[in-house]
């Protein structure tokens, strides 16, 4: 009985670098940090412009912001969020050993668009 034990905790390490799952994981984590860049750079853009005027009622009337932007931008966090959720269960399928680990990166993107999203969505 002791002899099965030891056995089975003496396995050998048959990874011979990352694997196809691994390397997919990745190419999401990468891909979420594209689309966030991309919703703060549309989320920038979008913004209205400050300008300098004397009377109050004109500096309101400037702050509109550009919908159709902050649609795409909406859109793009949606697309963000399935895709860190699909990159993180494709991770834990790989998680079997003492040293595999979570990527990080991806519930980081994930907090945040789903606040941005539900947030949003409340206003």
């Amino acid at each position: 009985m002791a002899e099965k034990t030891r056995l089975l905790s003496v396995r050998k390490n048959r990874r011979k670098g990352k694997d196809t799952l691994t390397k997919l994981v990745a190419f999401i984590s990468v891909l979420c940090w594209v689309l966030m860049a991309s919703v703060m750079t549309l989320l920038a853009v979008s913004r209205p412009r400050v300008e300098q005027s004397y009377s109050a009622s004109e500096a309101l009337s400037g702050f509109i912001w550009d919908g159709s932007l902050l649609s795409y931008s909406y859109y793009l966090l949606i697309a963000e969020t399935g895709l860190c959720i699909i990159g993180i269960v494709l991770n834990s399928f790989r998680i079997k050993r003492k040293t595999d680990r979570y990527n990080t990166s991806l519930f980081f993107l994930l907090l945040i668009s789903l606040l941005v999203v539900f947030v949003t969505f409340l206003m």
